[in-house]
């Protein structure tokens, strides 16, 4: 609908408040309404930056096991001279795979 049909509208069934009482009833519910709705706001914006940070730390922690993974691999190399040449991928004897969730 165009503006000028809802201006109508409103203005054909639209009764201004002429209870002060009652106005500032409402004027004092707005105020409640708004001061929630920041509320619900701000958690939101915690939520976010609190996934945000779980994400950060979840990359950091499977950073970490990667490096421990070839560090123990590495420590595994020098200690362990039969294993002079291993194909691409092969890990020595006696390493095992330490992957998050069971993969």
């Amino acid at each position: 609908m165009s503006d000028k049909l809802w201006r109508a509208v409103y203005d054909r069934f639209h009764k201004p408040q002429t209870d002060p009482e009652k106005k500032k009833e409402n004027v004092e519910r707005y105020h409640a309404m708004v001061k929630m709705m920041v509320a619900i706001e701000r958690q939101n914006l915690l939520q976010i930056a609190e996934d945000k940070n779980f994400l950060n730390s979840d990359a950091d922690l499977d950073s970490f096991i990667d490096g421990l993974e070839t560090a123990l691999i590495i420590s595994m190399l020098v200690e362990d001279d039969t294993n002079e040449f291993m194909r691409p991928g092969e890990t020595p004897q006696g390493i095992r795979k330490f992957t998050l969730g069971g993969e």
